[in-house]
């Protein structure tokens, strides 16, 4: 069993840092600076956790750079088996399978016993085209209806929903 983890609005609150991330005001030593304001979801620094005591291999499949990731990991200090950001899979991305067909092949795992957890529509889209189970993280989207009208194979409202799906399955 493994999961794939999208990174922002699924892992970590990171609204505030947007604005920064991209386009013409991009400014990423201000977003780093920021790193300690982006707070994980309720309950998310106990799932990694209990993840890792189970022997659930964890991926992280993000759109964004591989320093704002690492940074972000290591400042939560979260234990995460690989993690696949942008420039790895560029100029491709969700809801491109390539994406997640790279966390597929980094874990090592069959696509059946792999999910992905994801807070977009192109989270979704990229799970199914990669043959993988897709969970939309209903708790940080910014856009719920396109989240539901994707059809992710589950919904989650909350981390503790999702943590209980998970449990039932793997630990």
């Amino acid at each position: 069993m493994a999961i794939i983890f999208d990174l922002d609005q699924t892992l970590i609150d990171s609204r505030a840092a947007e604005p920064y991330r991209m386009g013409k005001n991009r400014d990423l030593n201000k977003v780093y600076g920021m790193i300690p304001t982006l707070t994980p979801y309720p309950g998310i620094n106990e799932l990694i956790e209990e993840c890792n005591q189970n022997n659930i291999r964890i991926s992280i499949v993000t759109a964004g750079t591989i320093h704002y990731c690492k940074r972000v990991v290591e400042h939560w200090q979260w234990k995460i088996d690989h993690l696949v950001c942008f420039h790895d899979y560029a100029p491709l991305k969700k809801p491109h399978p390539k994406p997640i067909q790279m966390g597929v092949a980094r874990l090592n795992k069959d696509t059946t016993d792999i999910i992905a957890i994801g807070d977009s529509s192109t989270d979704t889209e990229a799970a199914r085209k990669a043959g993988v189970f897709s969970i939309g993280a209903l708790w940080g989207t910014i856009d719920k209806q396109s989240l539901i009208a994707s059809k992710p194979d589950l919904l989650c409202e909350n981390v503790a929903e999702l943590r209980n799906f998970i449990a039932s399955k793997f630990f």
